[in-house]
C-alpha cells in the first residue's frame, strides 16, 4: 500500500539482480543498507540507516531499499534489490513528503549528476557484498553503527494492530 515518488529526472531508481547463496540471502537487507549508505557517504552524505529499509540524512529519508527473493525449497534462486534515491528532487514542491524527506541536491546545495550517484551506490553495494562474503559479522557491526533506531522507541503497524517497543539491537 506504499508508493514511490520519482518525477522524471529528479531521482535514481534501479533494481539489481543478485544470486545469493543461502547464508548470504539471510541478511541481504543488511548488506543492501550498508552498501547504499556507504555509497552515499562517498558522495559526502552523513548517511545512516533507519531499520528496516530507509537511508536517512539528518533524520530525513533520502533513499528507500526493498529486497525481494525467489526461493526453491531452501535454496534462493535470485534476489532483487530495489533502490530509490532522491537526487535532484525539490522536496519542498511535494507537500506529502516535504517534512520527512530530503535529496542529495538539497543537502549538497547543488544539482548532482545521477550517473555519479549510480556509480557510487554500485561501488558501495559491491564493497558491502565482498565484506559480507568474507566477514559477515563485520557487515552486521557496520549495520549496527549506521542504524539510528537502536536505543529508541519504535512502532510497527500491520494487520490492524500497532506494536511499540524499545529497539535494543538488530540481529
Amino acid at each position: 500500500s506504499r508508493s514511490w515518488l520519482s518525477p522524471a529526472g529528479t531521482g535514481l531508481t534501479f533494481s539489481l539482480l543478485v544470486r545469493p547463496g543461502a547464508e548470504e540471502s539471510q541478511r541481504l537487507w543488511a548488506m543492501a543498507g550498508v552498501g547504499v549508505a556507504s555509497g552515499l557517504r562517498r558522495l559526502g552524505m552523513a548517511a545512516g540507516l533507519k531499520w528496516p529499509n530507509d537511508v536517512v540524512v539528518a533524520g530525513r529519508k533520502l533513499c528507500g531499499i526493498l529486497v525481494e527473493a525467489s526461493w526453491s525449497g531452501n535454496a534462493p534462486q535470485y534476489a532483487v534489490i530495489g533502490v530509490g534515491c532522491n537526487v535532484n528532487l525539490d522536496v519542498e514542491q511535494v507537500p506529502a513528503i516535504a517534512a520527512t524527506a530530503t535529496s542529495l541536491a538539497r543537502e549538497l546545495g547543488h544539482p548532482v549528476p545521477r550517473m555519479a550517484v549510480l556509480e557510487a551506490l554500485l561501488h558501495g553495494l559491491d564493497e558491502a557484498r565482498r565484506v559480507w562474503r568474507g566477514a559477515p559479522a563485520a557487515l552486521l557491526r557496520r549495520y549496527r553503527e549506521l542504524c539510528g533506531v537502536r536505543g529508541r522507541r519504535v512502532g510497527a503497524t500491520g494487520g490492524g494492530a500497532t506494536l511499540e517497543g524499545l529497539a535494543l539491537d538488530v540481529d
